[in-house]
């Protein structure tokens, strides 16, 4: 670890150490929660949500680096069309990791900021994320930056 971390947009080289991540972050939701959903052929279907990510105009994904190796990403997504303030809709944070031996470190912040300003610059001053109930951290996280709850999913298990 240099200590000086860089967060970057993410291009079509990035596929691979975007899909590493990912796949990192189901292995920490299914520590906290056993039941966390497994879905066959998991590999492939991140994969294709990383390239869409990388694609569509209302889409951007960040990568955060240390040294050149990966240490953290977030997906960013426009909700409704994209354009100017006058086009309405908010955004999506889809997915947010940052490697443990790099959390509190302000990595997820300045992640976090580069979505808003993508955001802001987009008309959408308002985004949303989902954060799974077991993910404790994650809960306060967010909620220091200011985010306050405004749905709960709830759900029938067998």
């Amino acid at each position: 670890m240099s200590g000086d971390p860089r967060v970057r947009p993410a291009g079509s080289r990035d596929s691979e150490a975007l899909l590493g991540l990912w796949l990192d972050l189901v292995l920490h939701h299914r520590r906290l929660d056993p039941d966390y959903p497994s879905l066959p052929g998991i590999r492939e279907a991140l994969l294709g949500e990383v390239e869409r990510g990388l694609r569509a105009p209302g889409c951007q994904i960040w990568l955060a680096e240390d040294d050149g190796a990966p240490v953290g990403f977030l997906f960013a997504e426009l909700d409704g069309p994209e354009g100017g303030a006058s086009s309405g809709g908010s955004g999506w944070i889809h997915e947010l990791y940052v490697e443990p031996d790099w959390r509190r470190q302000g990595l997820a912040r300045a992640l976090v900021d580069e979505a808003s300003a993508f955001f802001d610059e987009r008309g959408r001053s308002r985004f949303s994320v989902r954060v799974e109930s077991a993910n404790q951290e994650g809960l306060s996280f967010w909620r220091e930056l200011g985010l306050e709850e405004r749905a709960r999913i709830l759900e029938k298990r067998p």
